[in-house]
């Protein structure tokens, strides 16, 4: 059913927004902070997003330490450092895993200090939510309500927990052996601190599990705007959310349009009705909370106490947008001209940007255009949360598909977990047949040895089946003769984390190769060695490609919005450093000018944003897209964007 307000009861301690990138999930947290603080509740507002977001909505400094947010009693805010928070642990129990490994494995301390060091990424963001779990559990805070990063990220790192549990499982297999060869030579097995590191960490795995399926004191609140992507996107969470046993009753519908005059606004607002009948029907069992589409960011400490008492209060009636004060400005014609030329010679294109800017799209466009222009052109997604079908109106997923019968256009959403589980499957054929050879030559079969050796793949670091999809594509570049292949990238934060996992991947598979070398019986890992070999060249050569400015581009998309201008900065600084050769800035969702009173509203606050974005990108081409008034998904609204490529 639709609802008039945000239902927060104050036994709730965890409140947890998630939704496509884009769509205000950061601003609902915040307002959510906000009310809680301001009803008396100590809150620690928290976001665990790579890409933080809670000082620009805030407009405040946020460390990546608890501290009180100025100007608000009760109300504390952390973006939490999860890197910072996997070096705890290593430092804490680093010992202990190693004693673990060393009594269990044939591993010798070189071999363990290497495995482990490498083994663990992926894990941080699961130590910085633990680490928020034992702050609920101290009572130190009444409530945490908690930011979360995208929908393919956030299902990923719901995931955790079960990873965890099973790097836990390895653990405690490795000691097995120890175990039982102390019964039999000494009578019995003395449990000592290994025995309880593995207890107390199963224990707060448990823990973390049981709160957020805990429905008197959990909440995931999804956020949605009235856009088939975004709509499509939110699909996938609510079914990972329920399967996972999470709490969730109610949704927020964001950004829902207004009836005006004005015919670019009546536009939207058509656009938007089937979508909102859509989100009815397939959250019906939701409580949804719709809130307007505003003239103005929803930024700062005033705005967002008046945003609060919109979501929370079903008897608000004050105008958001008279708590946000616009300057005036002089609008500039729009230059409607995407960076078409400076492509023509790449071969590969990488579009990347924060959550809900029209990276897709512009992706999209980009291949529509460049195939039009006589390319073979493949567009490739990376994002975890595919966008390609949608965007395209059609079924896509792990084929290579035709996007177009009359240019070569193809796009591709590869199933790179399915890749890595069939290497998984691979190496535990062949380290059975390891051990079954030990079997059939001394007639004893090592049970503790086969089952350490088999599970220990499932070690492997979390994004190592993103590399393995940028192998894929350097391969299907070779085998496929495409002139031009496109990435459409995951968010920001997830972007430049998969652009540093070729380095990490590259030590791992080394570490793993030397492993495997080292202990195989003869011939036995044959295959496993020469598969992990001809990944090792795969990862050179993403890494050897992203770098080539020759042969790769990047175009960064990004919005006229404070919050979005700050993390395109932090994005492109990032690029840069990697060694990435960026030179093409798209701002994307202009509006364009007319007489209508809110979109020169609208208007004015972008321009400021667009005479910051020029003053910060002076090297950068930049190119604008207008706003329009209709979703660009499917062939004929996508070629309409790309013929504004030059």
């Amino acid at each position: 059913m639709t609802n008039n307000c945000l239902t927060l009861r104050k036994n709730l301690t965890f409140i947890i927004f998630s939704g496509k990138g884009g769509v205000g999930k950061t601003t609902c947290a915040c307002a959510t902070a906000l009310h809680c603080a301001k009803r008396g509740q100590k809150t620690l507002l928290a976001s665990t997003d790579p890409a933080h977001s809670l000082a620009d909505s805030l407009d405040l400094p946020v460390g990546r330490a608890i501290g009180p947010v100025d100007g608000v009693d009760n109300l504390y805010a952390i973006e939490v450092d999860a890197p910072r928070s996997l070096e705890q642990f290593k430092q804490d129990y680093g010992n202990i895993l190693k004693e673990i490994a060393n009594r269990g494995t044939y591993f010798d301390r070189d071999d363990i200090n290497d495995f482990f060091s490498l083994s663990l990424p992926g894990l941080d963001e699961l130590m910085g939510i633990m680490t928020l779990m034992d702050l609920l559990e101290s009572r130190e805070y009444d409530v945490i309500v908690l930011d979360t990063a995208p929908t393919g990220h956030t299902i990923r790192l719901l995931s955790l927990p079960d990873h965890m549990r099973e790097w836990l499982r390895v653990l405690d297999l490795m000691l097995e052996k120890r175990r039982y060869m102390a019964s039999v030579f000494a009578g019995r097995y003395v449990p000592d601190y290994t025995d309880d590191f593995i207890k107390h960490m199963a224990s707060k795995v448990s823990a973390l599990k049981n709160l957020l399926t805990d429905h008197t004191r959990t909440q995931f609140i999804p956020v949605i705007i009235p856009e088939a992507m975004s709509l499509n996107e939110t699909e996938k969470l609510v079914k990972t959310i329920k399967n996972q046993g999470i709490p969730l009753t109610q949704m927020i519908v964001n950004r829902v349009a207004s009836d005006r005059k004005c015919a670019f606004c009546q536009g939207r607002r058509a656009d938007q009705i089937n979508t909102l009948r859509e989100i009815d029907y397939k959250f019906k069992m939701l409580s949804r909370v719709h809130l307007p589409l505003l003239p103005h960011e929803v930024r700062g400490i005033s705005v967002l106490t008046v945003f609060a008492e919109r979501m929370v209060n079903p008897d608000y009636r004050g105008m958001l947008d008279a708590a946000a004060t616009v300057q005036t400005s002089t609008v500039m014609p729009i230059q409607a001209r995407l960076p078409g030329k400076e492509l023509i010679e790449k071969k590969y294109v990488i579009i990347g940007g924060k959550g809900g800017v029209g990276k897709t799209s512009v992706a999209a466009a980009t291949g529509l255009y460049l195939a039009s222009q006589g390319k073979k052109t493949l567009i490739f997604s990376t994002d975890p949360a595919h966008s390609l079908s949608d965007s395209f109106g059609c079924s896509i997923g792990n084929q290579i598909t035709s996007l177009s019968g009359s240019i070569q256009l193809y796009g591709l959403e590869i199933d790179a977990q399915r890749m890595l589980d069939e290497f998984k499957q691979q190496y535990v054929e062949e380290i059975n047949e390891v051990f079954n050879g030990f079997l059939g030559e001394s007639g004893v079969d090592v049970a503790f040895d086969r089952e350490v050796m088999t599970e220990i793949i499932s070690l492997i670091p979390p994004g190592l089946d993103e590399v393995m999809a940028l192998i894929k594509l350097m391969e299907l570049s070779d085998e496929k003769d495409y002139d031009v292949i496109i990435l459409d990238t995951a968010p920001t934060g997830h972007l430049i984390r998969m652009l540093e996992l070729p380095e990490l991947a590259m030590k791992w598979l080394h570490t793993f190769f030397k492993l495997v070398l080292k202990y195989q019986n003869g011939d036995s890992l044959q295959k496993t060695a020469d598969l992990m070999f001809e990944m090792i060249r795969g990862v050179r050569k993403v890494q050897s490609t992203l770098v080539d400015p020759d042969h790769t581009g990047f175009i960064g998309v990004t919005v006229p919005e404070a919050m979005i201008v700050e993390e395109t900065e932090k994005l492109l600084e990032s690029i840069q450093r990697l060694g990435v050769n960026s030179r093409c800035l798209v701002v994307n969702m202009v509006t364009p000018p007319n007489q209508c009173y809110f979109c020169n509203k609208v208007q004015a606050q972008q321009q400021s944003y667009m005479a910051d974005l020029r003053a910060r990108f002076t090297n950068y081409q930049m190119s604008e897209i207008p706003l329009f008034p209709h979703q660009v998904r499917g062939i004929d609204n996508l070629t309409e964007l790309a013929r504004l490529f030059g």
